[in-house]
């Protein structure tokens, strides 16, 4: 383990442009470099940033069950003055367990700071984020692609569980929506004769 002095800590705006690149490296090493829209502009609008506006200070906010679109929350891990890393999360609600927990969306350090704990260390940061939401009940989840063996090792030492029984299923992108959207309205039409 090396002896670098390290911080993690919530991301501030003035990171922005350190996360969006750490989210297009993390791309390009998962071969999907054109498939990342996360500019810098998207991210302040859509992730939490500990120096943000709180919500209630911004007039017209917020409207009566609108949910803002700053869903998602960032801890950037420093080792000195270089961003070597981040996890990149969003709360999740478990019906079983009756619990509020953390989906890991992304989690990525820098090729120049692996080897040196620093992804246990974000991990620790988000299991103590999960058990402060939870009341320690919660469940902290996260999803890997399988031809990625050395993470898939690391979770394993790190006492991550594989759901192989459960298959990932996503609707994504705005045809694919709007034709489910479509769907249900078709639903809707034929019932309602």
């Amino acid at each position: 383990m090396a002896t670098h002095p390290f911080q993690i800590r919530r991301a501030l705006r003035a990171d922005v442009h350190e996360i969006s690149a750490m989210i297009q490296e993390l791309a390009d090493f998962e071969k999907e470099s054109d498939a990342n829209q996360a500019t810098p502009e998207k991210l302040l609008e859509t992730v939490n940033f500990a120096d943000d506006v709180p919500p209630e200070h911004i007039p017209g906010f917020p409207l009566a069950g609108a949910p803002s679109r700053k869903v998602a929350h960032c801890f950037v891990l420093t080792v000195g003055d270089t961003v070597a890393g981040m996890a990149l999360f969003f709360y999740n609600y478990s019906t079983w367990l009756a619990s509020p927990g953390v989906y890991l969306e992304d989690l990525y350090v820098r090729p120049e700071f692996h080897r040196q704990g620093l992804a246990t260390l974000l991990f620790g940061a988000l299991a103590e984020e999960t058990q402060r939401i939870s009341d320690g009940q919660g469940r902290l989840e996260w999803s890997c692609l399988r031809w990625n063996e050395g993470a898939l090792a690391f979770y394993d030492r790190i006492g991550g569980e594989r759901m192989d029984e459960w298959v990932s299923v996503r609707v994504a992108g705005g045809d694919k929506l709007e034709y489910l959207k479509k769907l249900a309205d078709d639903v809707r039409a034929t019932s309602s004769k």
